[in-house]
C-alpha cells in the first residue's frame, strides 16, 4: 500500500482525490491546507490520521503527495517534496527552474498533471500522426476560445491574479505547449503576443510556432470569450487533414476526431469521456495518470510525463513571455 497525503484542496478535493480514490493500491492518509479548518473538515469527513497546514509534518508521515497549488506555492513545497525523496504527482505549469545539482533517486516517481494525451481521441490521433497515416505533417491550428469559471464568476482565484501567476498563458498555454511538442516535435522559435501585454494576468494570448521538421502552428488562446467556440484542433498533413474539436464548456470531455484523406477515406470518432451529472468528467483522465503513476512507484520504471517535460513547458512558458515583452521572435537554442 502507497501511503498517500494531498497537499491543496481546491482541485485537489474535486479530482485529484477521487482519482487516486480509484487506485487501490494508494492509502489518503492526511490532508494538508492553508485553510487549517477546511483540511480538518475533509480529515473528519474521509476518517485520516492528519490534518495540517505544514507540509512537513504530512511529508513524514507518507510515501508520495499529491500537490494541486497555485504555481508560486507549488515552487515552495515541491521542491522540498522533491528532497525528502517522496514520489509526487504535482501539477502545471512547473512555477519555478530547478536548481542542477537536484537529487533525485532513480526509483522516484515524479508526475505533472498534463492531461489531455489522456483523452482516448487524443491517443487516436497521436497515433494517426506517428503512423504517418495524413502524410507529413505541414502545419496545425489552434483555438482555444472558451470564458472560464474564474472569470465568468469574477472569482477571487490565481487563475485570474497576476500576483500568483494567474492568466492564459500559465493556465492554457501550458497544456498547448506541452501536447503541440507531442504532436509536432521540438519546437525552434516563439513569436507571442498578449493581451494585456506585460502581465502575467493576461486573457488572451497569440503564439507562433516553428519546429525543428520544418513545420509550423499558431496557437490562439482567450480566458474571456463568452460562449466561445471551444477548444479545436487542426492538423493539416501531406495526406490528408485531421481535427480534434470540443464546442462544450468542458475540459476534458466532448471531443471528436475527424480524419479526412485525400484517398477519399474520411471518418469520425466521439471520446467515449462525456458530460455526466454523476462526476467530474475530469476524474477518469486524471485517474489514468494516476494509474501510471502508481506503476512508476511499484515498478521503479520511469514515464511520462515527469519533471523534464515539466521543466521544458516552464521554459518554453518563459520564451512566449520573453517574446511577449521584447515584441520579437525568439530562438530557441538546443
Amino acid at each position: 500500500m502507497i501511503r498517500l497525503g494531498q497537499i491543496g484542496l481546491n482541485y485537489g478535493l474535486k479530482v485529484q482525490i477521487p482519482a487516486f480514490s480509484q487506485d487501490p493500491r494508494f492509502e489518503l492518509v492526511g490532508v494538508c491546507s492553508a485553510n487549517i479548518d477546511n483540511a480538518k473538515a475533509i480529515k473528519s469527513l474521509l476518517s485520516l490520521e492528519l490534518a495540517t497546514n505544514e507540509p512537513e509534518e504530512l511529508f513524514s508521515l507518507v510515501d508520495a503527495v499529491s500537490i494541486a497549488l497555485p504555481p508560486k506555492e507549488q515552487a515552495i513545497i515541491l521542491p522540498k517534496a522533491i528532497e525528502r525523496g517522496l514520489h509526487v504527482f504535482f501539477e502545471k505549469p512547473l512555477g519555478y527552474i530547478p536548481h542542477e545539482n537536484i537529487k533525485i533517486k532513480n526509483s522516484q516517481a515524479l508526475m505533472v498533471d498534463f492531461e489531455f494525451l489522456e483523452i482516448d481521441v487524443w491517443k487516436n490521433l497521436k497515433e494517426l500522426i506517428e503512423k504517418n497515416k495524413i502524410g507529413k505533417i505541414l502545419h496545425a491550428e489552434i483555438l482555444w476560445n472558451v470564458e472560464t469559471y474564474a472569470v465568468s464568476n469574477n472569482l477571487n482565484s490565481w487563475k485570474t491574479d497576476p500576483d500568483l501567476s494567474g492568466g492564459v498563458l500559465n493556465n492554457f498555454a501550458s497544456h498547448s505547449l506541452h501536447y503541440i511538442e507531442q504532436f509536432m516535435g521540438e519546437i525552434t522559435q516563439i513569436y507571442a503576443k498578449a493581451v494585456p501585454a506585460n502581465s502575467s494576468g493576461e486573457k488572451v494570448a497569440y503564439i507562433y510556432l516553428q519546429f525543428k521538421s520544418g513545420a509550423s502552428a499558431s496557437i490562439c488562446l482567450s480566458t474571456n470569450t463568452y460562449k466561445g467556440s471551444g477548444h479545436f484542433l487542426e492538423f493539416t498533413g501531406s495526406r490528408g487533414t485531421a481535427l480534434l474539436k470540443n464546442n462544450s464548456s468542458s475540459t476534458l470531455s466532448n471531443f471528436s476526431l475527424e480524419v479526412f484523406k485525400k484517398s477519399g477515406e474520411s471518418y469520425r470518432k466521439n471520446s467515449n469521456i462525456t458530460d455526466t451529472k454523476e462526476r467530474d468528467s475530469r476524474i477518469p483522465v486524471v485517474a489514468s495518470l494516476v494509474r501510471r503513476f502508481g506503476d512508476w512507484i511499484e515498478t521503479g520504471k520511469s514515464d511520462k510525463p515527469g519533471l523534464s517535460e515539466a521543466l521544458r513547458v516552464e521554459m518554453l512558458l518563459r520564451v512566449c513571455r520573453e517574446s511577449i515583452n521584447e515584441m520579437k521572435e525568439v530562438k530557441i537554442d538546443g
